[in-house]
């Protein structure tokens, strides 16, 4: 775009938060020296109207004289997007740079879906160094874990650190089209394989088994005071506390029992 107003503003922003099937989105403005550079309201809303949306999962931004604001609302619309997973962002300043990975970076590892965060931009800055590391280490685990996850669902691992990738990521996006590519099948088979994954994972006996905690299957000794034990939880009880319960959550031996 080479020029916008507020009417513009406007509807690119309803644009944005009602697209269901926009998935690559690129924001550039280029401005000859004369023109006069957008106010801070125009795209605040633009801005402000990505995190609405859901479904875009790539970003392209490239603004000159960005302001402040509208740099820790761009990072705070990418972060809270549960969709996006790309963002470029070409920064005129490096100050506006800082602005952007300060607020990035905060509980940034709440972020289960972010995989490359590119800005251009020299890193000169301890601050903003540090800041990068942080989203940086965010996005190698989310890559990493949603790489086991697709292990574990097409079968290629099964072992606890996949099982415990799936955990965090069976709800990522990018998930079904890995599955799909690794195990050479439609993407729509990939996703009833993930269905199946998880609830795989919800059983009892394949849970404890991944954890560690018993070779095959869950047995307990015979009691005399006759009180119930964990091996006769029905479904619904087990699925009841399931509910609390990660694989991370138990601890690792490398001897099983």
């Amino acid at each position: 775009m080479d020029a916008i107003d507020a009417p513009m503003s406007s509807q690119i922003a309803d644009y944005i938060r009602h697209s269901t099937t926009l998935k690559k989105l690129h924001l550039s403005l280029f401005c000859e020296p004369s023109q006069e550079i957008p106010g801070s309201k125009s795209w605040a809303e633009i801005v402000t109207s990505m995190s609405r949306n859901g479904s875009v999962e790539e970003l392209h931004v490239k603004l000159p004289n960005i302001e402040g604001q509208d740099t820790k609302i761009l990072a705070q619309a990418v972060k809270s997007n549960k969709n996006m997973q790309r963002v470029y962002f070409v920064p005129e300043r490096s100050l506006d740079a800082n602005d952007f990975f300060r607020v990035l970076a905060e509980n940034i590892r709440e972020n289960l879906t972010l995989l490359a965060v590119v800005v251009d931009v020299t890193l000169d800055d301890k601050e903003l160094a540090r800041n990068w590391f942080i989203v940086w280490d965010v996005m190698r685990r989310n890559s990493g874990r949603l790489r086991h996850a697709s292990l574990f669902v097409s079968g290629t691992r099964c072992d606890r650190a996949c099982a415990e990738a799936l955990e965090w990521m069976h709800l990522h996006p990018a998930l079904p089209e890995q599955v799909a590519e690794l195990s050479s099948v439609p993407k729509r088979d990939a996703i009833l394989m993930i269905k199946n994954a998880v609830k795989l994972l919800e059983g009892m006996h394949e849970f404890m088994r991944l954890a560690g905690v018993v070779s095959r299957r869950v047995s307990c000794q015979w009691r005399e005071e006759e009180t119930a034990q964990l091996c006769d939880l029905n479904e619904d009880c087990w699925r009841r506390v399931r509910g609390y319960l990660r694989l991370s959550d138990v601890g690792y031996s490398s001897e099983r029992t």
